[in-house]
């Protein structure tokens, strides 16, 4: 599906837009306190960067055709969906789970928004994926922030 100049422009106000969305979540983080938050959980965070290593290495992949890479998509949705009902389990968690809904929708511009329109497109290029790799990782990056900065627990031994 070729794109023209507007679609682009679009696409590229919709993804700044997401993103804004996502910084919007940190601030109300920042104005409703820590006391209102769930503390530092270091799988959480662990498993977030490990699911952004393995979501830009298979977007690499997307110049190939989607077929090829099928069962590898299907894991990886697995995968972020476990990470998302593992948040939503967490108390106290509602800005992170926000985060994880907005990186997922499919009807986004962001990893959801990606991986249907590779699937529906069959082949993407090189330059759109490159370019939504470096908005992608950013959003993985904000979730892993913000639970960077959560309390650590006093009974965390380090």
């Amino acid at each position: 599906m070729k794109q023209t100049g507007c679609q682009k422009t679009d696409i590229s106000r919709s993804v700044t837009i997401a993103l804004r969305n996502m910084c919007v979540l940190i601030l109300c983080l920042a104005l409703v306190g820590c006391a209102s938050m769930a503390a530092f959980d270091s799988y959480s965070y662990s498993q977030t960067k490990a699911l952004k290593t393995e979501a830009l290495q298979l977007m690499d992949l997307a110049t190939d055709s989607f077929r090829l890479h099928v069962s590898k998509v299907d894991h990886l949705k697995n995968k972020l969906e476990t990470s998302r009902q593992y948040e939503k389990s967490r108390r106290k968690n509602s800005i992170t789970v926000q985060q994880w809904n907005v990186l997922l929708n499919p009807d986004g511009y962001l990893l959801g928004g990606f991986l249907k329109e590779w699937e529906e497109s069959v082949t993407l290029n090189k330059t759109v994926i490159t370019e939504e790799a470096k908005i992608i990782g950013d959003a993985f990056d904000q979730i892993t922030e913000l639970e960077a900065h959560k309390r650590k627990s006093p009974y965390i031994v380090k």
